[in-house]
């Protein structure tokens, strides 16, 4: 079984908003349900960016089966700029990292930022929705 954490803009609620997927596309996402992974959560002005890093603030998100990878995996890495063949110009590489979920670890793919963090705003949280919230008040 092949799994995917979105933590950002990927989020089933933002997701849908925008209408990034077709119903088609979005058919291929079976939500299995919450969960968080160990790192960083850094805001670029525009989206978050997720740096993974071990006994790190926990960064909540969603936690998916993916029914045909060869579908939609080339479909995410395209929206999250991740060129496997080219990870220097990526911004984001899909990594295989453990996400907690339901008392015990699944590693599954997440997409990890790939520029320099240090000058981005940190979400203290780990939670982007907590976070835009708050930021829209």
């Amino acid at each position: 079984m092949r799994t995917i954490f979105f933590y950002g803009t990927l989020l089933s609620c933002l997701r849908k908003k925008s209408n990034l997927f077709s119903v088609e596309q979005e058919k291929e996402l079976i939500f299995l349900g919450n969960g968080s992974i160990s790192g960083k959560l850094y805001y670029n002005g525009d989206y978050p960016c997720f740096i993974f890093s071990e006994n790190q603030t926990k960064v909540t998100g969603e936690l998916y089966k993916i029914k045909k990878s060869s579908f939609l995996l080339p479909l995410l890495d395209h929206y999250e700029d991740y060129f496997p063949e080219n990870l220097q110009n990526s911004l984001f590489i899909r990594r295989e990292r453990p996400v907690f979920f339901e008392k015990e670890f699944i590693f599954s793919d997440v997409y990890e930022w790939n520029r320099p963090f240090a000058t981005l705003r940190q979400i203290k949280s780990g939670n982007y929705l907590q976070f835009l919230k708050q930021k829209s008040l």
